[in-house]
């Protein structure tokens, strides 16, 4: 799932409504 997450932040790092779901991804 991380993986997929990863992913999906490199697909869409210009959207900022994904900018919450990529702070939950990198989250240690």
């Amino acid at each position: 799932m991380l993986k997929k997450a990863s992913s999906l932040k490199l697909y869409i790092p210009s959207l900022s409504s994904n900018h919450d779901y990529s702070n939950q991804i990198h989250r240690p």
